[in-house]
Order: C-alpha cells, then sequence, then structure tokens
C-alpha cells in the first residue's frame, strides 16, 4: 500500500476545524471540500461527531410550502 496523502487545511476548513465541541452549519457550493473538511473532522476527532444533510430538493420544496 502506499502513502497516506496528509492534506493541509484552507483556512476555511481550519475554522471549521477548530470549532470543536460546538454546533457548525457548513454552507458551501458544489466541490468547495465539505466531504473533505468532513473526513478532517473525524479523523481528528473519532466517535465524537454526528453530521446531519439536507439535500437540495427537500430544502426547495420545503421553502414551497411554507411560502
Amino acid at each position: 500500500m502506499g502513502k497516506k496523502r496528509v492534506m493541509k487545511p484552507a483556512e476555511e476548513q481550519q475554522a471549521i476545524l477548530d470549532a470543536t465541541g460546538r454546533v457548525l452549519r457548513v454552507n458551501a457550493r458544489a466541490g468547495t471540500g465539505k466531504t473533505t473538511t468532513l473526513q478532517m473532522i473525524t479523523s481528528a476527532h473519532p466517535g465524537q461527531s454526528k453530521f446531519s444533510g439536507t439535500p437540495r430538493r427537500l430544502r426547495r420544496r420545503g421553502r414551497k410550502r411554507s411560502a
């Protein structure tokens, strides 16, 4: 097996990683590194994190119903 590549977090990712013990909401566009950031969090704090996501389609549906 090859070496595991260690990625240095971007400034925005580091701010998220530094916010341990808090509830966070991360809004970002596709391809900005959300999944990578989640992987960094779980590596740094195994068994201490919970994640939830809402598909865009369901958010739109909810907005239409509440309008």
